[in-house]
Formats: structure tokens, C-alpha cells, sequence
């Protein structure tokens, strides 16, 4: 099991440098005897959060060798390491895995993650923006200047993308606290490498009216629109928008508001930093209770950041302590935040015994978090044990939640006899206990099991669970209605039903609006599939691609199951080809695929 803490490792005996050029201290910088120690160095570091197989590091640290010599040639890169380090053993073996050992290096990686952290926690203050600057500035570096492997070009690209859609966030925040002159700085250097983006075009049209800042707004839409590509390049809302400005028709666009989330999660966080300092046991008492309200489930970022301030401020002792660590460590599933919901399941690993129901939750969940870093084999192996402990100890409450979680492992990688089996078990546990959160529970399970037969077309399953989901989600944990939404409107399209498309054009908008990206991703998905269906084959082509870069880029590329979904949508255009077009934000994704849905309604 890899654990950090929160905010970075403490004291660090090794500092790796991953953003710009790439450098290495142990107290001075390291000299590593080949090139090929320092790449496996770095590709552990980026994929600090898991363990790595070692196939997939030779693989892609050696793409074009005999998989036997590259196996060797890592053997050899993993003694030069160890070598170029000396007493300080910074890589660690589990099985046929390597990892970085998260107790001794801290990467600049962790330290814009932590200063994310510090930005959701209160994105509407002035001291949160310029962390957000301060994170924006680490990842707006290439990574790892100078090399040209394939694996760091590809990579290069998804942490590209990452500090573009950061830097859209920023100027956001700037923009809304009147920051108008350092806004137009960050437009200015974002404008330089992406032209032709759908919100940054918006957002530069916006401060045009801005009194002082006018002049060089326009001068800076001037320039992005001097030189554009061919047609074929340029997608297409941003073709309509650009026509829109040139014929002069763009309307004024509302400026962005300053609080991401309910007034109610605001001052809870306020509450929080006031009283974890006096060690005020009430304010734990509140925050476990808050946390554990799924409908707060829809701001999973913010309230996860309330979650890990309090965590890293307090003992992991009372029933209070340990409840806020289990339900960061569920919130983490929802943030695609793995490293803090690892380190919040070990607090609650490591003071409780295997027998305590709540155990048995955390490591249920835990494996669900190695699912979504793609570790499956430590995935499995976590769910069995749960399960076990499930039997071993009479864990009845835990057993369906349990098998929920290790059925959508299974329908991910294409088992889906195997998770539907598991899925109806659950849900008739679910039923059986009947307890007072057994409806959101459902709720989960159905909405599950709704995206499953989705994904493998079987139209009429998925409209009967996702009937169930919204039915069980109806008075509250509404974060499963959205959830579903998509996949239940393509499974009314597919069947012939009114109003189908409107419900898929719902469950996109909630997800971009609440920010909930993995389920985003999957619903952008669904609805390019309805283009297909209605003869929009080129835009779907161009979205779907979109979506896989963004997705890479994110972290949550398509698992197998989606992989065959996405492949089957376009199974009788296999002459189709894309042009090569620049990628766009999650956001703006969503707004053109939301509005080609509704020119073929």
C-alpha cells in the first residue's frame, strides 16, 4: 500500500523536480550513470500515486525493444537508481510492481496539488487566488524540458492540457474579484499557445467592456483572430463564434460569480478553520455530519478539501476523527483525488481493527480507488479481502456495498455477466437490510448497473434501472440522478422515446455545472453516440477524440468496457477521418456537444 501525507510528504530527504527542466536532490543534486535511471525515476515520480507494472515501465521506457531486452534494460536502469542514490532506497517492489517510496520524495507535483487544496478550500479570498497562481505557474512549464521520449511527448500533452484548463480557471478567479490587468496578463500568454479556445475567446470578448481594459482586449482578440487555421481545423462552435464576432453579433456574456459552491459548504468551511485550532471537538461533530449528507456529494472537490484541512489538523481517534477520514476517503472516488482518499483510508486502516464494519468499508473503498488509477490486480485483491472479512466477521451492512463496488471493477474491464450477477445480489441485500440509507444506496446501485448495460447496448435494462435510480434518488442523494441522466436519455433514444435527448443534454450541463469531470467525460460520451445515430458522424468523430484527449489528460481514460462502446458507436464508419483540431477545455467540450444535440432534435 503507497501512502503520502495530504500536502506533500514532510521533510523530504528527496525533492524531484518533474515541471521544466528535471532535477533530482538528496540534500545536492543526484548524478544518475545513464539517462535510463533518471526516466525510471521520473515515470515513478509522475505516477507516484500507484504501483507500476513492470511490463508497462519497460514498455514505455523502451517501446521499440524486444520485451525480454527491456526487461533486462530496466533491471539494469532500477540497480543504476539504487547506485545514483546510495543508502537513501527510494524505489520499493510489490510482486511483478515498482513504486516510489512516498515517505522519502516529494515531487513539485504534490506541491500544486496542495496548493489546489489550499485554493478550494475558499476559492472567493484573495490569499486563495494567488495559490491558484502559484499552482498555475508550477504546471505552466513543459514537462520534463528537453526530453523527447514518446512516453514524456504524450505525457507532455496531457499536462499541457491540465495547465490550460488550470489557466482558465484562474483567469475566471481574476476576472471575478476585479483582478482585470492581471486576468489580461494570463489571457495574454494562454492566447499565444491555444487561439482558437472556445473560453478564452468568450472571456477576452467579455472584458472588452471592461472600462480600462478595453483597448487591449481587443487588440488581444485582434490577434488571436489574424491568423487562423483552415476550416477543417477550427472546431465548430468556436467557427460559429468567430463568425458571430466578425459579423459583430457577439451578445455580452455575464461575468463568472465567485462562489463555486452552496453558501451552506462555504460557512461550514469557515466553522472548520475557526475551531480546529481550539481543538473544538463540536466542530468535527458537525463536519463528520456534513460529510456524510450525499447531497453535499455534488461538490466533492470542495468538500473534500474542508475533509483533508481538518484531517491534517487533527488525530485520527474519536468516532467523529475517523468518520470524516472514511468519508474523505469516499469523496475521493468522486474528486479523482486518489492520493488524498489513500491517505485518508489508512488513518482509518491503521486505528481500527479488522473486525469493526467500518474497516471493512474503508478497504472496500480503497480498492475502488486502485481501480480508478487502473491498478486492477490490487483492486481485486482488496475487494476479495473485504468480501472475506465480510464473511469472517457476519459484516451483513457491509456485504452489498461491498459487492456493488467490486461488480463495477468488473463491468469496466468487460465481465458483464459477472457484475450483473453481483449488482442484483447487492441490490437484494440492499433491499433485505432496508436502513435508513439503504434508498441512496439503491440509488448507487442502479445507477451502476444503469451505465453497464449501457455500455453494452441492452437498451431496456438501462432504462429500467435508471427509472429505479432517479425513483430511489427522488428526495434526496440527487448527485445519482445526474450521474445518470445521460446514459438512462441514450437508453430512451435508443428506444424510441420522447424527450430523450433533452434528457442526455440534462445529465451533460449538471455534471459540467457541479463539476463532477469523471461522470462529465462519461456523459459527453453518451451523447456522441445519439450524433452517430442521427447522421452527425463528423462532429461525433472530432468530440470523441476531444473527449479521449481530455480524459488522458485527467487522469480517467476510457477503461476497456468504454473503449468497445465508443469503438461500436462508429463500428459502420471505419473510413472516418478526423482532422487534426486543437484540443478544448471539459467545459467547452460540453457546450458543443450540447449544442449539436440540439440542432438534431
Amino acid at each position: 500500500m503507497i501512502t503520502s501525507p495530504v500536502f506533500g510528504t514532510k521533510n523530504p530527504l528527496v525533492s524531484i523536480c518533474l515541471m521544466g527542466e528535471f532535477s533530482c536532490i538528496v540534500g545536492q543534486p543526484v548524478g544518475f550513470a545513464a539517462r535510463s535511471a533518471a526516466e525510471l525515476v521520473a515515470y515513478l515520480a509522475i505516477n507516484k500515486n500507484r504501483w507500476v507494472p513492470r511490463d508497462e515501465i519497460a514498455e514505455a521506457l523502451w517501446p521499440y525493444t524486444e520485451p525480454k531486452i527491456a526487461r533486462t534494460n530496466l533491471r539494469k536502469a532500477a540497480q543504476r537508481v539504487r547506485e545514483s542514490f546510495g543508502s537513501v532506497n527510494v524505489l520499493m517492489k510489490s510482486g511483478n510492481n515498482l513504486a516510489i517510496d512516498q515517505h522519502l520524495v516529494q515531487t513539485d507535483l504534490e506541491q500544486a496539488e496542495a496548493l489546489h487544496r489550499q485554493y478550494s478550500f475558499a476559492p472567493h479570498l484573495p490569499e486563495s487566488i494567488e495559490s491558484l497562481k502559484a499552482e498555475w505557474k508550477i504546471l505552466d512549464q513543459p514537462l520534463l524540458d528537453n526530453w523527447d521520449n514518446d512516453w514524456v511527448i504524450e505525457e507532455r500533452k496531457n499536462f499541457e492540457l491540465r495547465a490550460h484548463e488550470l489557466g482558465l480557471r484562474l483567469i475566471e478567479s481574476l476576472e471575478g474579484n476585479g483582478k482585470y490587468d492581471e486576468c489580461l496578463e494570463v489571457m495574454n500568454i494562454l492566447v499565444q499557445r491555444s487561439p482558437l479556445d472556445y473560453d478564452l475567446i468568450n472571456r477576452v470578448v467579455r472584458l472588452q467592456a471592461k472600462s480600462s481594459n478595453g483597448h487591449l482586449a481587443t487588440k488581444l482578440l485582434e490577434q488571436m483572430l489574424s491568423d487562423l487555421p483552415p476550416q477543417s481545423e477550427i472546431p465548430k462552435p468556436v467557427r460559429r463564434l468567430i463568425q458571430r464576432i466578425q459579423q459583430g453579433q457577439v451578445e455580452q456574456i455575464p461575468a463568472p460569480t465567485l462562489f463555486e459552491t452552496k453558501n451552506e459548504l462555504a460557512l461550514l468551511a469557515r466553522m472548520v478553520e475557526s475551531n480546529l485550532k481550539s481543538n473544538n471537538p463540536e466542530a468535527m461533530a458537525l463536519l463528520a455530519k456534513e460529510s456524510s449528507n450525499v447531497d453535499n456529494w455534488s461538490h466533492a472537490k470542495t468538500l473534500l478539501s474542508i475533509l483533508a484541512v481538518a484531517l491534517e489538523n487533527s488525530p485520527t481517534e474519536t468516532d467523529d476523527q475517523i468518520q470524516v477520514a472514511i468519508n474523505a476517503c469516499f469523496l475521493a472516488t468522486y474528486a479523482s483525488d486518489f492520493q488524498t482518499g489513500e491517505w485518508a483510508a489508512r488513518r482509518v486502516l491503521d486505528v481500527l481493527p479488522e473486525n469493526d464494519e467500518r474497516y471493512i468499508r474503508t478497504m472496500s473503498v480503497l480498492a475502488f480507488l486502485h481501480f480508478e488509477t487502473k491498478n486492477y490486480e490490487e483492486s481485486r485483491r482488496l475487494h476479495d479481502e473485504a468480501l472475506a472479512l465480510c464473511t469472517k466477521h457476519g459484516a451483513d451492512q457491509e456485504l452489498p456495498r461491498v459487492l456493488n463496488r467490486k461488480a463495477v471493477l468488473d463491468y469496466h474491464l468487460g465481465n458483464f455477466d459477472v457484475a450483473s450477477a453481483m449488482f442484483m445480489e447487492a441490490i437484494q441485500l440492499e433491499t433485505l437490510l432496508n436502513e435508513p440509507g439503504s434508498v441512496a444506496r439503491l440509488a448507487s446501485f442502479h445507477g451502476n448497473l444503469c451505465t453497464m448495460e449501457v455500455l453494452r447496448s441492452n437498451w431496456e435494462a438501462a432504462k429500467v434501472h435508471g427509472r429505479l435510480t432517479c425513483k430511489f434518488s427522488e428526495n434526496s442523494a440527487k448527485i445519482y440522478e445526474i450521474y445518470v441522466s445521460a446514459g438512462l436519455g441514450l437508453a430512451h433514444f435508443k428506444l424510441g422515446e420522447p424527450n430523450a435527448i433533452n434528457l442526455v443534454i440534462d445529465g451533460i450541463v449538471q455534471t459540467t455545472r457541479e463539476r463532477l469531470r469523471r461522470f462529465n467525460m462519461m456523459a459527453i460520451d453518451f451523447g456522441l453516440a445519439i450524433l452517430v445515430d442521427r447522421g452527425a458522424v463528423q462532429q461525433a468523430g472530432q468530440i470523441a477524440a476531444l473527449n479521449r484527449i481530455v480524459r488522458e489528460a485527467s487522469g480517467y481514460p476510457r477503461g476497456p468496457a468504454e473503449r468497445n462502446f465508443v469503438k461500436t458507436c462508429f463500428a459502420l464508419h471505419s473510413d472516418l477521418s478526423v482532422p487534426n483540431i486543437q484540443p478544448m477545455s471539459l467545459v467547452a467540450l460540453s457546450r458543443w456537444l450540447v449544442e449539436e444535440l440540439e440542432s438534431v432534435q
